[in-house]
C-alpha cells in the first residue's frame, strides 16, 4: 500500500473544490486523463519506469524537496503495477490519483 504524508495549507474553498472532485466520477476520469497522458511522454499507453520517475522528480522539485531515490521510484512502480505486467496501465494509473487525491482530502 502506498502511503503518501500530506500536509498541506488550504483554504476550506480548497478542501470543498477536492471533495466535489471526488464525488464526480467524471471530473476524476478527467483529470485522471490528463495526468496519464502528460506523464506518458512517448505516447505508447502505458506508465514506464523512467516516466514515473520523471514525474515523481517534476513534483518533488516542484515541492522544493529532494528527488525520489531510484529504489523508491522502483517500489512505487511494482506497487503501482497491481497486475504485474510491468507497466502501469490508465486504470492503474486512476486507481493511484484517486487515492493520493483521497489522503490528501483526510488529512486537511
Amino acid at each position: 500500500e502506498i502511503k503518501i504524508n500530506c500536509t498541506a495549507a488550504m483554504a476550506d474553498e480548497d478542501k470543498d473544490g477536492l471533495a466535489e472532485i471526488l464525488t464526480d466520477d467524471d471530473a476524476l476520469c478527467e483529470i485522471c486523463d490528463q495526468k496519464f497522458d502528460a506523464a506518458d511522454k512517448n505516447k505508447t499507453g502505458v506508465i514506464e519506469k523512467d516516466e514515473l520517475a520523471n514525474v515523481m522528480e517534476a513534483v518533488a522539485h516542484k515541492l522544493n524537496i529532494p528527488p525520489p531515490s531510484e529504489e523508491f521510484v522502483s517500489d512505487v512502480y511494482m506497487q503501482l503495477d497491481v497486475n504485474e505486467d510491468g507497466k502501469i496501465t490508465k486504470e492503474e494509473f486512476a486507481v493511484f490519483v484517486r487515492t493520493l487525491l483521497q489522503e490528501i482530502y483526510d488529512s486537511l
